[in-house]
């Protein structure tokens, strides 16, 4: 009981701290944030297997567990690891492994009138992804229901327990299912995209790959991309760097570029080029 107790006193002052120290809410905002970190401790607790509904940042937010959706909020309204700056009014963004929505919704907070192509393959992450859109009753957004590969086709998904981690790449002792694959550079050829977010669990070297050899890579401004280091391929990240840099882009020193050699890394590529100049081809 007591060392519940100290736990629970120690997550308080840990998310008060994260919450009233972030400088892109005002103070009623910081507090709502707090609030909303300390409801889903609570549930963690107490409804730790149960699906949650939350209010928080405007949304109705629907996860399968509030652990997860409470990782997800930290990760992503909290750390703000997909923050970006436009100063386009409608910008477009590809989602690329958009899991259950979380980040759909961070972009329509940022950017209420984004255009988003949410990019899927887990079907028991995409009944959440379309729940949180369609209750939250949000436009320009269309789903995929597809795998981010560098073909298309069909693929072997690996899904293991958590709605996080779902895989082209095989995994020991995880469930697999058969997924459509598609091409990023379906989804930038002809348009100019603002954002492109990538958090596909290990596909992202042949995704980008694929898309340097069409020529299509430039037709995004900005990658954000979750790089999970293979064993067998130690200079995977340092073959990316040299990717994104040797062809214009830079990374942004105010954002958090995390990571090391052996777990995923969050990686930040703008490209500043006055090469860039591709058009839209009507929006995504």
């Amino acid at each position: 009981m007591l060392k519940t107790l100290v736990n629970f006193c120690g997550y308080t002052a840990a998310y008060a701290g994260k919450s009233f120290s972030y400088r892109h809410y005002g103070l009623l905002g910081r507090f709502r944030l707090f609030q909303v970190l300390m409801q889903l401790l609570i549930k963690s607790k107490y409804r730790a297997s149960e699906p949650v509904v939350q209010r928080g940042f405007g949304f109705i937010l629907h996860a399968p567990d509030p652990q997860l959706l409470l990782q997800l909020v930290l990760e992503v309204f909290v750390e703000q690891s997909y923050y970006f700056q436009t100063d386009k009014a409608v910008p477009n963004i590809i989602d690329g492994g958009a899991n259950i929505g979380i980040s759909v919704l961070y972009f329509k907070h940022l950017y209420p009138n984004a255009h988003i192509v949410a990019i899927e393959p887990n079907p028991a992450a995409l009944s959440y992804l379309e729940k949180n859109i369609v209750e939250n009753n949000l436009k320009g957004i269309r789903i995929v229901p597809a795998a981010l590969a560098a073909h298309e086709g069909v693929g072997n998904l690996y899904i293991r327990p958590s709605l996080l981690n779902a895989s082209l790449i095989a995994a020991p002792e995880a469930d697999s299912l058969q997924v459509t694959t598609q091409k990023l550079s379906t989804y930038l050829k002809g348009n100019r995209v603002d954002l492109v977010k990538l958090d596909i669990e290990g596909a992202e070297e042949e995704v980008i790959g694929e898309i340097a050899e069409q020529g299509e890579i430039h037709n995004a401004r900005q990658y954000i991309i979750e790089y999970h280091p293979a064993a067998d391929l130690p200079e995977g990240m340092a073959n990316l760097k040299n990717l994104f840099m040797g062809i214009g882009y830079t990374m942004p020193e105010n954002h958090p570029n995390r990571g090391n050699k052996t777990a995923p890394s969050l990686v930040n590529f703008l490209y500043k080029s006055p090469r860039f100049l591709p058009t839209y081809a009507g929006g995504l």
